[in-house]
C-alpha cells in the first residue's frame, strides 16, 4: 500500500516597502507531490505580480504536509480535557 501525505501550499509575501505588511496565505487546496504544490505556487505568484503589479514584493513558497491523524487526535483530546475542566469548575 502506498501512503500519500498531502501537501498544503503556503505563500509568504514580503513587500519591499515595509516588513509590517507581511502576508502569509494558505491556499485551500491539497497536492500529492511537492512538485505539483510548488508549480501551483509559482503560477499564483506570477498571476499576483501580473495582475496586482506586486513586482516589488518578495514571495516565498512553502509546501508543508497536512498534520497526521495522531496530531488531530491529540488536539481533540486536549480540547475535550479543557471543556471537561471548565464544566467541572462551573459546577463547583
Amino acid at each position: 500500500m502506498i501512503e500519500i501525505v498531502p501537501l498544503m501550499l503556503f505563500l509568504l509575501a514580503i513587500p519591499d516597502d515595509g516588513p509590517g505588511e507581511i502576508e502569509l496565505t494558505r491556499y485551500p487546496a491539497l497536492f500529492e507531490t511537492e512538485e505539483e504544490c510548488r508549480d501551483f505556487g509559482e503560477r499564483v505568484v506570477r498571476a499576483r505580480v501580473t495582475i496586482e503589479h506586486e513586482n516589488a514584493t518578495l514571495f516565498q513558497i512553502f509546501c508543508e504536509p497536512v498534520p497526521d491523524r495522531e496530531e488531530f487526535a491529540k488536539l481533540f483530546d486536549t480540547l475535550s480535557e479543557k471543556r471537561q475542566r471548565s464544566s467541572e469548575a462551573r459546577d463547583q
